[in-house]
């Protein structure tokens, strides 16, 4: 049978082709999109759409759930696809719910007006009349199949019905992506055929995303992480002026990712138009990479470039244990589930020096659904800034004061700084029982116009600027040595916000940060050499505990 339309002829086994695999109305040119100039045209895949849909095919052959994370540059048209799917599923079968989920209200809104054109535009032989058409929702009538739209600043998005597809806008920039994934997730059933796909740009090293990226990448999910390059968009390029000649940066760019002529052109002039004549900001909105998406993205504090040269040079796993007394001295006891980290153990006639973080404590739900922060400590050699171990946990303040005494009684009885914020002050009042080297912050009162010493270090809006202002010099003069992945981590994602102030990227932590800058502020405070009679103490002190360990070793 032959059908006369308007938008072009079309057969009934057309209409059961779409309602069998709706994909069909997609890759068949039957949606239509608007242009960026306003024109109607229909929807005609790019090379990165087709990629896409290849690999859901894939999935769908291997009978498994459609689980997907998608890493991009700007502009590839991955969402206008998404949306494509999800109208033709949502509109073409039966008992379908879907739900369309930005990072914000204007993106949510310009990601459901791309479903209403989509039904709007298709041909009437594929246009299923609606029940319910509003700012929220999509109901086809006699068909309980919905498209439903929210923003991520509802983290209960997704605990209402059983969706079979969804589609995360900009998962990268959500509020709390962790709690809203966890409730989305125990509603998308693990079913052949449902659909959930995460797409975003970077949003700097860390948070939800980069986490799910990462373990998508090693194998730990069941989620396939799919990163677009911007040269594998067959639009990004151009024609060759005239006298075009690459640079050596150019030429380098080209014989790595193997790319052409007409793409460096485009570079070059978007570059020069788009990206205010900056290669980094280039960099930023077209990455080559997964991993150059991530570090040139997000507002670090710290330089980039140096901490990428610490991550490839310094950061290793250590040697996770635990501190215990043995015969009144402390031993480390390797432990892969141990909250201690230690790269190097003390050595006769070398100082230390602690910074401490202090939390809660107790791992909890919180207020936006984070995790309690950590109770951090990092030990740095006192002449080379080397850092030697680290502790972070979540421990009640009280064990947590016992666990800095282990630590300040190994690394030689040397000065711990702790940041007597609350709850800071309650560890160090428990601490200061047990331990006497503590740092002591020498403050001006306004009212007897005298400097007292106070218990701890001090952060507020004064202090602040200066720790993190000497911890970036420190970064950028390489004066200090980082081995820990996880304080490069925390580096990476402390951040400049626009009001000038700084702190952790969202859905991350600052702990190790705090404590190892408070560890850079306290140094000054705490001799370099030692007496003599130290010496001689110390070198009694570990000759005794090279005995314990010896006595303790296979234990």
């Amino acid at each position: 049978m032959k059908l006369n339309i308007s938008e072009g002829m079309f057969t009934s086994e057309d209409v059961i082709a779409a309602e069998l695999d709706p994909i069909w109305l997609v890759e068949n040119e039957k949606l239509s999109i608007k242009t960026k100039a306003g024109e109607l045209i229909p929807f005609k895949l790019n090379s990165i759409q087709k990629k896409i849909i290849a690999k859901i095919r894939e999935l769908q052959a291997e009978g498994k759930p459609i689980r997907i994370w998608i890493l991009k540059a700007r502009q590839m048209g991955c969402s206008t696809l998404i949306e494509a799917l999800i109208y033709a599923y949502t509109s073409q079968r039966q008992n379908i719910n879907s739900l369309i989920l930005a990072d914000d209200l204007d993106g949510s809104n310009y990601l459901f007006n791309m479903s209403k054109l989509y039904h709007e535009q298709v041909a009437k032989e594929f246009k299923h009349p609606l029940q319910r058409s509003n700012e929220k929702k999509i109901e086809f009538e006699g068909r309980h199949s919905q498209i439903l739209v929210d923003t991520a600043d509802n983290l209960d998005a997704g605990r209402k019905y059983t969706f079979q597809i969804a589609h995360l806008s900009e998962l990268a920039f959500f509020r709390d992506a962790r709690t809203l994934m966890i409730g989305l997730n125990q509603a998308i059933p693990e079913l052949p055929n449902t659909i959930a796909i995460g797409e975003t740009t970077a949003n700097g090293v860390g948070g939800y995303f980069y986490e799910q990226w990462k373990k998508a990448k090693a194998g730990e999910t069941d989620w396939t992480p799919l990163f677009f390059a911007w040269f594998e968009d067959d639009t990004y390029q151009s024609d060759i002026p005239d006298g075009f000649e690459l640079t050596v940066e150019e030429q380098d760019i080209l014989t790595k990712h193997g790319l052409t002529l007409r793409q460096m052109s485009w570079r070059r002039d978007c570059i020069k138009n788009k990206c205010d004549g900056s290669v980094d900001i280039f960099n930023q909105e077209y990455p080559a990479t997964d991993e150059e998406a991530f570090l040139v993205s997000g507002r670090c504090r710290f330089n980039t470039d140096c901490l990428k040269i610490i991550r490839n040079t310094t950061v290793n796993e250590g040697e996770k244990g635990y501190l215990e007394e043995v015969k009144d001295t402390i031993v480390f006891r390797p432990d892969p589930n141990g909250w201690v980290r230690v790269w190097k153990h003390p050595e006769r006639n070398q100082r230390f020096i602690i910074g401490s973080d202090i939390s809660e404590g107790i791992e909890t739900q919180v207020e936006g659904g984070k995790k309690n922060d950590y109770s951090t400590a990092e030990v740095l050699n006192l002449e080379t800034l080397e850092q030697v171990a680290e502790i972070r946990c979540h421990l009640e303040p009280d064990v947590f004061a016992e666990e800095l005494k282990r630590l300040g009684n190994y690394y030689h009885k040397d000065m711990i700084g702790v940041e007597r914020n609350h709850p800071g002050l309650g560890v160090l009042l428990d601490l200061r029982k047990k331990y006497t080297n503590l740092y002591y912050m020498e403050d001006f009162e306004e009212a007897t116009q005298t400097r007292k010493k106070k218990l701890g270090w001090l952060t507020n809006a004064k202090t602040k600027p200066l720790m993190v202002a000497e911890g970036d010099r420190i970064i950028r003069e390489a004066l200090a040595t980082i081995h820990s992945p996880e304080l490069l981590s925390e580096l990476m994602t402390f951040v400049r916000l626009a009001d000038g102030k700084t702190e952790a990227q969202q859905g991350c932590f600052d702990d190790l940060v705090i404590a190892w800058l408070i560890a850079l502020q306290i140094r000054k405070y705490a001799p370099v050499k030692a007496t003599v009679k130290e010496s001689r103490q110390q070198d009694m002190s570990n000759r005794e505990q090279d005995k314990i360990m010896a006595d303790v070793r296979g234990y």
